[in-house]
């Protein structure tokens, strides 16, 4: 069982990487708090699933502090450099990471928390996922992950190009074999993993046309282009023409209007007392 890492749909170049680093600066205060509803907490020793460059490992980093622990694991080597380089420069000392293969991680004994954001969306069998991850997890702690809903993104009033945009990166994930509205799933899919009972929450983000939410945009727009492109939702040249961050912002100032991105849902799940084919994975 792996990711799918092949048709990942941003690609995995180095302005994919900013491109996550500025996400990061619109998800961040969300999704922090989004982690501790879900009861993530000081102390606490927590792997982080497909870390990428380190921006969740860092927020999970702050949120446990010096007494708990964070293991990030990903598959990317040049990801990984990245993620130890910003937790360095955060002076964060309580962190790990781990060239892996989900859901090979190697653990001494179990966690507290297993968490991840905008990783199962990309993974082929989600629940089979969570389902070997949660073995991970010591029982009555705490699964948690956090995706997107993009149908939900909009511009109020409407801005033409945002609205062209939002058909764009569904499109565009769809094509790469991912649901674009995974968000709406991630209940079922708790439930799927036999993790009983799962709570959840969505947030809606937003930005006008100064904020980092059009930049954010095109460089999601940029990732995506050649996804777009092949399928067949747009050429190359329309992509081209009408992904210029001036021309979003300009329609946005001028329209005075708010740009609402996709939606950040999250799922989280005390682990039941794990017997016969649910035992620990870990040694």
């Amino acid at each position: 069982m792996t990711d799918r890492d092949s048709v990942y749909a941003m690609g995995r170049t180095q302005a994919e990487r900013a491109r996550l680093s500025q996400q990061d600066r619109v998800f961040a205060p969300h999704s922090e708090n989004l982690f501790r509803q879900a009861g993530i907490r000081q102390g606490m020793r927590v792997v982080d699933v497909g870390c990428g460059v380190g921006d969740t490992t860092t927020l999970l980093a702050r949120i446990v502090g010096p007494d708990g622990w964070v293991i990030g694991v990903d598959h990317d080597a040049c990801c990984l450099e990245a993620a130890e380089r910003a937790v360095a420069e955060a002076g964060l000392s309580s962190v790990d990471f781990q060239q892996r293969t989900l859901p090979d991680i190697d653990l001494d004994a179990p966690v507290d928390a297993v968490a991840g954001r905008l990783i199962l969306i990309h993974l082929d069998d989600p629940a089979s996922m969570l389902t070997e991850l949660t073995r991970y997890v010591r029982p009555g702690g705490i699964v948690t992950f956090q995706d997107i809903t993009i149908s939900r993104a909009r511009s109020v009033p409407e801005v033409p190009l945002m609205t062209r945009w939002i058909k764009w990166s569904s499109a565009g994930l769809a094509q790469a074999g991912a649901d674009p509205d995974f968000g709406d799933r991630l209940p079922a899919v708790f439930r799927s993993a036999g993790l009983p009972h799962p709570q959840a929450v969505a947030i809606s983000i937003a930005g006008d046309a100064d904020s980092p939410i059009p930049a954010y945009l095109a460089q999601t727009i940029r990732s995506l282009a050649p996804l777009i492109v092949a399928r067949g939702t747009a050429t190359a040249e329309q992509v081209a023409r009408d992904s210029d961050l001036e021309d979003l912002t300009e329609q946005a100032r001028r329209l005075d209007a708010m740009l609402y991105i996709q939606e950040l849902a999250a799922a989280w799940a005390h682990v039941p007392p794990m017997t016969g084919s649910g035992a620990s994975r870990i040694p």
